[in-house]
C-alpha cells in the first residue's frame, strides 16, 4: 500500500469494511503502510488473498496489472477484481480484461482522479472522483465499499481508463 493505496483502504476501512492486503513482493514501506493501518489483515501469499477475498483491488505501477490479474487467473478468483492500474497503457488495459474475460473473473475498470490524504491540493480534500465501468451490477457493489465520502463515485457507461486519455488531463 503506497500512498494512494492508503487512501483507498482508508476509505473503505471507514465505509465498514474489512481490509486484506498480501505482504507477498512488496517493499519494506509498503508491509509497514498495511502493518500500521489499523483494521487490516495481512496475508502472506497472494493465493491466500484470493482465497480470503470477495474483491480485489490491483492499484500498482508498470506490471503489476498483468501479474495481479494471471495470478487471479491462475488461483481461479471468484470474486470481484477491480483494475486501477492507470498507468501502463491502453494495449496493457485490454490485456488485463481480456484475461479477467478468458477466466471467467467478474472485472470492473477503475480510475482514481484525485491526490492521496493528506497531499496538499489546494482547496480541499473533496476533489477526489472515483470512476467505475463494467457489469452494472458489479461496479455497484464497489461503489457500495465507498460510502465514507472520500470519493465521490461514478459509475460511467464507457471505459473508465478511457476517460483518463480522452476526457481529463493527467494530475501526477
Amino acid at each position: 500500500m503506497g500512498n494512494m493505496g492508503l487512501t483507498i483502504a482508508t476509505s473503505m476501512i471507514n465505509s465498514g469494511n474489512k481490509i486484506h492486503w498480501t505482504s507477498e513482493g512488496r517493499s519494506e514501506q509498503t508491509k509497514q503502510n498495511g502493518r500500521n493501518l489499523e483494521g487490516s489483515i495481512e496475508h502472506e501469499s497472494m493465493k491466500e488473498l484470493f482465497n480470503s477475498s470477495d474483491v480485489v483491488f490491483c492499484i500498482g505501477r508498470l506490471g503489476a496489472g498483468i501479474d495481479t490479474i494471471n495470478s487471479a487467473a491462475d488461483n481461479k478468483f471468484d470474486g470481484i477484481y477491480v483494475d486501477g492500474n492507470n498507468l501502463s497503457g491502453e494495449s496493457s488495459e485490454k490485456e488485463i480484461s481480456e484475461i479477467a474475460e478468458s477466466a471467467n473473473i467478474k472485472y470492473v475498470e477503475a480510475l482514481f482522479r484525485g491526490y492521496p490524504i493528506g497531499y496538499d491540493q489546494g482547496g480541499g480534500e473533496d476533489k477526489r472522483d472515483l470512476y467505475l465501468s463494467g457489469q452494472w451490477r458489479f461496479a455497484k457493489i464497489i461503489e457500495s465499499l465507498f460510502s465514507d465520502g472520500i470519493w465521490k463515485v461514478h459509475i460511467v457507461p464507457e471505459s473508465a481508463k478511457a476517460l483518463n486519455r480522452t476526457r481529463f488531463k493527467r494530475l501526477f
